[in-house]
């Protein structure tokens, strides 16, 4: 090769030689990157109800530490990258439709409350984790009708890890600041309306998000914000998806049919994230907790109280494949759980005792159901509940004996999918659709739990209810019922209330419910924080004490309060929603007559339940917003007819009748004319004939002709 091509291919490889070291530099740089811990797990939580409907939980958990905010393997990058550079702990945003009847369905459609702060070495989530760090775990509730958002973010002038420097946005310094940035990146992340949370909305219930607080974890300020009036559409399922490592495309999420969803009676899309903290206090990493909830009914969709997966929630027909569940080839757990209430499992004690393997006396004219195709993988007792556990990881991958039971092969599940049934079978001489019939008017009624039943198993009913019937001031009641025969509860009630219901501190008054005044010893703590106009709510927060079988009543009157002729909305006739309050039950460790449960602190501490309360409609003073159409309308009327009568003046030129002397019409003969009606007919007849007259005939006969013509001569 001659010296002039040995130079040209020597160039060549220069780019090369310096790709390989790039390479070999970026592998060398982010060793801590590649081999941080990473997990993603899929559950499906299916509970038929004792009323026939059903509820599906899909929950997708996914955990990424060590990322130091620039490096994700599982855990999405573009949410990642905002809650580093908003120095977000921990974050919750919930879309939910609905009405969730608490009475009929318990608050046991979300995960059990489980204490705020623990070590990764408690959390059998994140099991992967280095032990000795701390992990943030807010406590699920019932969420409210419409979009609720809370976020902690690190309080002003607390730095992150020493790896911030590296972050791909510049951190905000201000909590409100990044509060409000916050929800405008969210709003466009998910497709809300979450910009619209303005300081009028924002509150602060830390001590009810955060109830204790570990040695060694850094502070931290809550915000909290709801939208009652923010609807659930398909828009808010599609950013789910992306959200997911295998997309809509495998594993249990390839079940989310929106055009099925979207349907229920009840739907709630929740985004949870968690912070992941090390033994010195720095962030470490987040997990992620994505759910769809669904409340279904098969007996109003197909008649048949029976259903499988495909039915409720496929594509296709029943039985194609499409819509069973299988699990993510990225995922490290695939559950499957069928929870059966004790409710529900009273009206079938036979088939209950049949799936647990037990013996049973089985009627055979009383009604029962089968559970197939399958046999679960485990069985357990979860709070009253009888769980079947399905491992669809294992199921999936076990070929020998579980092609015959998994459904044909689709897209979604290459090896195909476990398309899990509940069939009914009525009673002797009654058709399929009576299995869940109320035979008897006491169904209906909340019965009376014993007296070794669970607290949680009947939980405290709080009605909250306005009493408003003028435009100028009303009373906003709180209603907190304990049915519980012999253990008291610890109620935290927290409520803000918008700017214009502004509340006189004088009525306040806790009763109980028989109308006597709430002793001190039961009130243990209350406190108040008036609004500012225009600016913020105001925030009522009681912690008291609920005996058994007793109730307190939380009692509040406001005046209304007059708003910018900008900030009202055009069915204003409709009247202006109130978010929900939260609400802390927590079981109290002795009985109704103050002897101690011997030990059962612990025990009762994680059982306690935070849910929210039912949303309000209140119709405040507005201006008749047809006056201005009015007032325009009449203003211009009466400018109209001024114009129109200036111009008519300054524009006309006038003579006086009276003075004007009269002028007689003369015509071509010097004669006056008669210029009335019967004159001037006349003489249009008199000047017709003469018109005739000298035009003469048409035709000239012989004579005529002979006769003219000597009288010329």
């Amino acid at each position: 090769m001659s010296w002039p091509h040995r130079v040209v291919a020597q160039r060549g490889m220069i780019p090369l030689l310096l790709s390989l070291l790039l390479l070999v530099l970026g592998c060398t740089i982010i060793p801590a990157a590649a081999s941080s811990p990473a997990g993603f797990n899929e559950t499906l939580l299916v509970r038929p109800l004792p009323d026939g409907k059903l509820m599906m939980h899909w929950e997708f958990e996914l955990s990424e530490l060590g990322t130091q905010g620039q490096y994700f393997r599982v855990f999405p990058k573009a949410l990642g990258q905002v809650l580093w550079s908003l120095r977000v702990h921990s974050l919750s945003l919930s879309l939910t439709s609905g009405r969730w009847l608490t009475d009929q369905f318990g608050y046991e459609a979300y995960a059990p409350a489980e204490p705020h702060w623990r070590t990764v070495a408690e959390n059998n989530a994140t099991a992967d984790a280095p032990t000795g760090g701390l992990t943030a775990v807010p406590r699920p509730h019932h969420t409210p009708n419409g979009a609720e958002l809370w976020a902690e973010l690190a309080d002003d002038g607390q730095s992150l890890a020493a790896a911030a420097s590296g972050a791909a946005f510049t951190p905000a310094s201000s909590v409100d600041a990044r509060w409000t940035e916050l929800q405008t990146t969210l709003s466009g992340l998910f497709c809300a309306s979450l910009s619209q949370m303005s300081a009028e909305t924002t509150s602060n219930p830390a001590e009810l998000l955060r109830p204790e607080a570990v040695a060694g974890a850094p502070s931290s300020s809550f915000r909290y914000a709801t939208l009652p009036r923010e609807s659930v559409c398909t828009e808010n399922l599609a950013p789910f998806f992306k959200l997911l490592p295998c997309r809509r495309e495998r594993g249990l999420a390839a079940m989310l049919n929106p055009l099925k969803l979207f349907r229920a009676h009840f739907h709630s899309i929740q985004f949870r994230v968690h912070p992941v903290f090390t033994s010195r206090g720095e962030l470490d990493g987040w997990i992620l907790r994505q759910s769809v909830t669904v409340l279904l009914d098969p007996q109003l969709l197909y008649r048949s109280p029976s259903w499988s997966l495909t039915k409720m929630v496929g594509t296709g027909t029943e039985g194609d494949g499409k819509g069973a569940a299988c699990a993510c080839s990225l995922s490290q757990r695939a559950t499957l759980h069928v929870q059966l209430p004790p409710a529900f499992a009273a009206r079938f004690p036979s088939s209950v005792q049949r799936l647990l393997g037990a013996p049973a006396d089985i009627d055979a004219g009383a009604a029962s159901f089968s559970l197939g195709p399958v046999a679960p993988s485990r069985i357990r007792e979860a709070q009253g509940h009888t769980q079947f556990s399905f491992d669809l990881k294992r199921l999936s991958s076990d070929s020998s004996g579980s092609s015959s039971v998994l459904s044909p092969a689709v897209p979604s599940c290459p090896l195909g999918g476990l398309d899990l049934s509940m069939r009914y079978t009525p009673a002797a001489g009654d058709q399929a659709s009576s299995v869940f019939a109320v035979r008897d008017l006491a169904e209906l009624l909340p019965s009376v739990p014993s007296p070794s039943a669970r607290p949680l198993e009947w939980p405290v009913r709080v009605e909250r209810y306005l009493n408003a019937p003028s435009l100028e001031d009303g009373e906003l009641f709180v209603h907190v019922h304990n049915p519980s025969p012999s253990h008291a509860m610890r109620v935290q009630l927290f409520d803000a209330l918008p700017w214009w219901c502004q509340i006189e501190l004088h009525s306040m008054a806790l009763t109980r419910g028989d109308g006597s005044p709430l002793s001190p010893g039961d009130l243990l703590h209350r406190s108040y924080t008036p609004a500012l106009h225009r600016s913020s709510p105001a925030q009522l927060s009681f912690v008291f004490r609920v005996a058994a079988q007793s109730s307190v009543s939380v009692r509040v009157h406001f005046t209304k309060a007059m708003l910018l002729t900008s900030q009202y909305p055009p069915d204003v006739s409709r009247g202006f929603d109130i978010g929900s309050a939260l609400v802390h039950v927590t079981p109290e460790a002795d009985d109704a007559h103050g002897n101690p449960l011997g030990g059962a602190t612990t025990q009762w501490s994680s059982s306690s339940v935070l849910f929210s309360t039912s949303g309000l409609l209140l119709l405040l003073p507005f201006p008749d917003f047809s006056m201005p159409f009015n007032v325009i309308a009449f203003t211009s009327t009466i400018l109209a007819f001024f114009f129109g009568s200036v111009l008519n003046t300054t524009a006309t030129h006038y003579t006086d009748v009276l003075k004007r002397k009269p002028s007689a019409r003369v015509g071509k003969d010097g004669m006056p004319v008669d210029t009335s009606p019967i004159g001037r007919l006349k003489a249009w007849w008199s000047g017709r004939r003469k018109q005739k007259e000298s035009a003469g005939p048409t035709e000239q006969t012989p004579e005529a002709a002979i006769e003219r013509s000597s009288k010329e001569d």
